[in-house]
């Protein structure tokens, strides 16, 4: 089966490719390995959990017919974790976030790889 990806979809691959220095096929990748795994959680009735974030829980409520055929309502239930928690609150007072200590490093280990590979 192909995937057919939203503008806005494709555009969050492309964020993550650059900011992670992996591929673009990688990072789809990852996040169709979080589409089994959310699935299974599902099957198995247990909550769904992302990393950094938080857990997911979904309950199904019923199908809707329409005329682009049977779309499941659902209710989903987002619980975030202490990690964003944390970071968001840092961002909402202006302080340096956790987030961002980690892409500086990242960038700096980066340009420090460049520099000893052309030195």
């Amino acid at each position: 089966m192909q995937f057919k990806f939203s503008k806005e979809e494709k555009d969050v691959f492309h964020k993550i490719h650059l900011l992670s220095g992996r591929s673009y096929e990688e990072v789809r990748e990852v996040y169709e390995g979080f589409l089994y795994s959310m699935a299974l959680a599902y099957l198995e009735k247990e909550p769904i959990y992302f990393p950094f974030f938080g857990e997911v829980e979904i309950r199904f409520i019923k199908d809707n017919i329409t005329e682009d055929g049977r779309k499941a309502e659902l209710d989903v239930t987002f619980t975030p974790n202490d990690f964003l928690k944390r970071v968001i609150g840092q961002i909402e007072d202006k302080e340096e976030s956790d987030v961002e200590k980690i892409l500086k490093d990242k960038i700096h280990e980066s340009l420090n790889d460049l520099l000893d590979t052309k030195g």
